[in-house]
């Protein structure tokens, strides 16, 4: 990328009026920076005022790219487990079936809106701070540690199972669709005082862990914008799309077995997984120190808010905000509420669990968007395009979503119609994060650009959720023999899909 850099005359061993490309070469290794030559004296505006002149230095290697890009898979396996795996089955057994929808979307309503609240901190806290260790990896290591102990808090909150299982034998007693107040056996969850009081300790427990992976999340989108390369947008786009595909997968792999399992493995696995994937990360990054000795303005708050959101004026950007925003609220729905689809309404294969339902379901369509994002990348490069990936892909989506979802009612047909999404999940994916590098408005502020980004993910999140708690919760108990509150919410969700492809051909700056 081009960056702007500050030489400073009292810690680098050459003239830097005479030898400036020695100097930005012992600094960093980047690929084509703007050098702005600056001593400790110099205030950030004086330094930013000055003509800049380009130099051409050793740029980084695929292989290393790879290893920070890395991080996407452990954060993607903890994404998918949480918000597909585990988190609804533990509020189903805390709270019962009645109030799940509401309950749940309570749940990540509170981490959504933790989540918005500590994205524009982090995103212009990690463009200034300095230290000798680099001012994005600092945050991304500290804060994966604290995540990983708190996860166990979600472990000792709900450390049952919904639902009755003899043997390995998960047991049905009732016809499908599961109307509200039956259940499948008398020692179900009911969602008693005790539970719930095991709840509140559970919604406060996710809540700071969301406010954690938010942090994590943002400084590692600015690490990925300082580094990236221009020529290789595409390719560093599909590693993103590569390693969220088989996180997702690897969750998927994992729900199968999560009855057998049990909780507390699982949290210790995830918790593992995730942090192994951040540590290759900050190894691989190798940020180098961040210290310039320059003056910094103090924040001021007000003035601080405003900033942040300035990247929304920039049309361009806008625009892809607005489709990242909808193609999310429409993963969100579908995430969010599959597990409680395959309890309420599918008919499942003798003695299946909807856990093992739901990750045999959300496999193909990770396989199938894994097999499309291995080349979509690779092709969006070389034909300089993005807008068509994202446009079949909200098609695709909507199609599978909103029409053949909307009549699934048997388990074999949700495994074709899950290939369908998954191909245009598997293009979209693969092509979001160069949507976004083609339209940074501020190359010198990519951690808080990033961050407003980011908000396109948390938005959704204590929206579309909630939402569709609602939806379900009191269209199926007004028409549960048809599965209304399911045909309804994933007719929205078609929509969401369809409105993505359509603000996306608003961009100019990228085709």
């Amino acid at each position: 990328p081009r960056l702007r850099t500050m030489e400073l005359a009292n810690e680098v061993d050459v003239d830097v009026e005479t030898d400036t490309l020695l100097a930005s070469e012992r600094l960093l290794e980047l690929t084509s920076w703007d050098v702005v030559t600056a001593t400790s004296t110099d205030t950030e505006e004086e330094v930013f005022a000055r003509p800049a002149e380009s130099v051409n230095v050793k740029q980084l290697s695929k292989f290393r790219l790879c290893l920070i890009t890395f991080a996407m898979f452990g954060m993607s396996f903890y994404v998918y487990l949480s918000t597909v795996g585990v988190l609804p089955s533990q509020v189903l057994a805390l709270v019962g079936s009645e109030n799940k929808g509401k309950l749940l979307g309570a749940v990540l309503a509170a981490g959504g809106v933790i989540t918005f609240l500590v994205s524009p901190l982090i995103g212009t806290w990690s463009d200034r701070l300095q230290t000798r260790f680099g001012k994005r990896t600092p945050i991304i290591f500290v804060c994966s540690i604290v995540m990983c102990i708190l996860l166990f808090g979600l472990a000792w909150s709900a450390p049952t199972l919904p639902g009755c299982q003899t043997d390995s034998c998960y047991i049905v007693n009732v016809s499908k669709p599961l109307c509200p107040g039956q259940v499948n056996d008398s020692s179900c969850a009911t969602g008693d005082t005790e539970n719930m009081t095991l709840y509140g300790a559970y919604f406060v427990a996710y809540a700071i862990t969301s406010g954690l992976y938010a942090a994590i999340s943002v400084a590692w989108n600015g690490l990925i914008g300082d580094m990236c390369p221009d020529d290789l947008r595409g390719f560093v786009s599909g590693l993103n799309g590569m390693f969220t595909l088989l996180g997702y997968a690897a969750g998927a792999l994992w729900n199968v077995f999560y009855r057998n399992i049990g909780v507390w493995p699982t949290y210790a696995f995830m918790s593992s997984i995730f942090f192994v994937a951040i540590l290759v990360t900050v190894i691989g990054a190798r940020e180098g120190s961040s210290v310039d000795n320059v003056k910094r303005q103090p924040l001021n708050f007000k003035a601080g808010i405003k900033q942040y959101w300035k990247p929304l004026q920039n049309w361009d950007f806008f625009w892809v905000f607005m489709t990242r925003f909808f193609m999310q609220m429409g993963l969100y729905t579908i995430v969010g509420y599959i597990y409680y689809f395959m309890v309420d309404v599918v008919s499942l294969p003798k003695c299946m669990s909807p856990e093992r339902a739901t990750g045999l379901l959300m496999l193909p369509l990770l396989v199938s968007g894994g097999v499309i994002g291995a080349v979509a990348g690779h092709w969006s490069d070389r034909w300089k395009r993005r807008k068509p990936f994202v446009i079949t892909a909200g098609v695709l989506m909507a199609i599978g979503s909103g029409g053949f979802l909307t009549w699934v009612r048997e388990f074999g047909p949700g495994v074709a119609v899950a290939c369908v999404v998954g191909i245009g999940f598997g293009l979209y994916v693969t092509v979001d994060f160069a949507l976004l590098l083609d339209v940074l408005p501020d190359k010198m502020s990519r951690g808080n650009d990033m961050a407003v980004w980011h908000q396109s993910i948390v938005l959704p999140q204590f929206l579309a959720v909630p939402i569709a708690g609602v939806v379900v919760d009191h269209l199926q108990a007004v028409g549960c023999k048809y599965a209304l509150g399911y045909v309804v919410l994933f007719v929205i969700t078609g929509v969401y899909f369809l409105l993505s492809g359509v603000f996306v051909s608003l961009v100019r700056k990228t085709r």
